[in-house]
């Protein structure tokens, strides 16, 4: 296609992003319709995921090469002007360009968008799967059973796989997936046996086996996790991230996978610590094995996309954490994925619950509950019912909200530092329910463990809850002390949320206008608006 017919064809799948029927028959994108043979709600997302991944690419080159600014500015006038509609005029003035220089602008962008987008297409339209061996197949056939909520078909079959196979890469493989399908149901006691069996293969082939290797890095960051704190938890899975990025290959599956999944839950410590630096960085990490990988796993892309809503939903962007996760949802359904349809009904749950949108963000986490009942996996069942807890909480339902609370409570005996953070939901509950000793007992339970694992974020706001409580105890020095302490550790590592409702606090009991004025903005900010509710997905089946 010539240059100028790019340009054409990228103008037209703009204007119809949405325009199901129009996306299909355009030339750019036609090709990986017929050949993928794929719904229209799926072939909009795949396709809007693809020309995100090409802007944030060319954006990235252009900053590189010639400075920031304007790299920017494209970003920007692709976002707003194509992506949400908005007119040009409008974001010309914003953008402080005249018109003939933001044509100038837009004109070039899309060029360079037009060619990146080709062959970001032409990738996907082309990528063929591996030749997987016969236990690769039975691992992937375990990672659906879990994904359906059928653990322990999971665990037999990589229980028979360990002590079957022969190589020791397989077994590690193996025990890597069996650790993963006991860390999802939160259950730790098979933990110690298997980490010793994978010690001991690893010690005798590693030296002759560069993927035994791999597969010990893994595992080791995985037992960190429940065995370590946060902090531990991260210097593993960063040796495993330098090790994987040095072998990985597009012919290497299984070091894609696990590269992925490393890359993943980095950025998933770093957001329950609170310490977002180089959350993005990862992402981009994960997109460039995406772009690179002969297959990927629907799950894994599900997941990206899942913690790209989170960073959006901690830095207070409510809108792209909707965005990202409907995605996510439409890549779950098409491919039947059901533990990540709970998993995306939740966080969009959370999304609308912070844009105060309480109905919709009850019919999500509603949605949740069902698919969590039909996994029968307790520890995701507790995970939604405390945010049912708060949002029954905001509407005014004390009592239902504590009865909630109470029973994730007891879903949660046993489980990892999870469990810890949904125990501030619960002291939360306790205070609206009028019992504050009780909601202080608990915090004083969980505080230091929180702060001992490194989880600042969450000792921030159970900082926040404590002064709540004593303010009502009428004990104004301590909460003077506790809202204080809170602000300055939630300024550092909390979400805008999670810092929004502090400075309300602090306003109201330190009378601290500056902090009250914050928190008023936060809160205006973080207002979704009405035409989200476009965005919003059916119930699951």
């Amino acid at each position: 296609m010539r240059p100028a017919d790019e340009f054409q064809a990228l103008q037209h799948l703009l204007r119809n992003l949405n325009d199901f029927p129009k996306l299909r028959k355009n030339a750019l994108v036609a090709s990986l319709g017929l050949r993928c043979n794929l719904s229209g709600q799926a072939l909009h997302a795949r396709t809007r995921s693809a020309v995100a991944r090409s802007l944030e690419r060319i954006v990235r080159q252009h900053s590189i090469d010639r400075g920031s600014e304007r790299a920017k500015r494209w970003q920007t006038i692709v976002e707003r002007c194509d992506f949400n509609g908005e007119k040009h005029a409008v974001v010309a003035g914003d953008l402080g360009l005249r018109h003939t220089q933001f044509y100038f602008e837009r004109r070039a962008v899309l060029e360079a968008l037009a060619g990146a987008l080709t062959q970001e297409l032409d990738a996907i339209s082309n990528r063929r799967f591996a030749v997987a061996s016969p236990s690769e197949l039975q691992i992937d056939y375990t990672i659906g059973l879990r994904e359906c909520g059928r653990t322990d078909e999971a665990i037999a079959v990589l229980e028979r796989l360990i002590d079957s196979e022969d190589d020791p890469a397989q077994r590690l493989a193996a025990i890597t997936e069996l650790l993963t399908t006991y860390d999802s149901i939160a259950v730790y006691a098979m933990f110690p046996s298997l980490l010793g069996k994978a010690r001991t293969l690893g010690y005798a082939a590693a030296n002759s086996d560069p993927a035994v290797e791999t597969e010990m890095l893994v595992i080791e960051a995985t037992a960190a996790r429940v065995t370590s704190n946060v902090e531990q938890h991260i210097k593993a899975l960063e040796l495993a991230r330098h090790h994987l990025r040095r072998v990985a290959a597009p012919s290497h599956r299984r070091t894609n996978d696990l590269l992925l999944r490393v890359l993943l839950h980095l950025v998933e410590a770093h957001l329950e610590s609170g310490n977002t630096t180089g959350t993005e960085r990862y992402l981009a990490q994960a997109q460039e094995v995406f772009d690179r990988a002969p297959a990927t796993r629907p799950q894994l892309r599900f997941w990206y996309l899942g913690k790209r809503a989170q960073i959006a939903l901690f830095c207070g962007e409510l809108l792209r954490g909707v965005e990202a996760m409907s995605e996510g949802l439409a890549i779950a359904r098409d491919n039947g994925l059901i533990n990540s349809m709970m998993q995306g009904s939740h966080l969009l749950g959370r999304a609308y619950f912070e844009g105060r949108q309480t109905a919709i963000a009850r019919k999500h986490v509603h949605n949740a509950i069902v698919l969590s009942d039909l996994l029968a996996n307790a520890q995701e069942r507790a995970n939604v019912a405390l945010l049912l807890a708060n949002i029954e909480q905001r509407s005014g339902h004390k009592t239902q909200a504590l009865t909630i609370a109470t029973m994730a409570q007891e879903l949660f005996i046993g489980a990892d530092l999870r469990g810890l953070a949904g125990c501030l939901t619960i002291a939360e509950a306790l205070e609206h329910a009028g019992r504050p000793y009780e909601a202080l007992r608990l915090l004083d339970e969980t505080s230091a463990e929180l702060k001992r694992q490194g989880m600042h974020r969450f000792f921030g706001n159970a900082q926040r809850i404590r002064s709540g409580l004593y303010a009502k105890l009428n004990r104004g020095a301590e909460a003077f002390h506790a809202i204080d302490y809170a602000v300055q550790i939630l300024e550092s590592y909390g979400s805008l949320y999670e810092l929004g409702t502090a400075y309300e606090l602090s306003g109201r009991i330190t009378h601290n206008r500056v902090h009250a004025k914050r928190g008023q903005e936060i809160r205006a900010h973080l207002t979704l608006p009405a035409k989200v509710g476009a965005l919003d997905l059916p119930s699951s089946p």
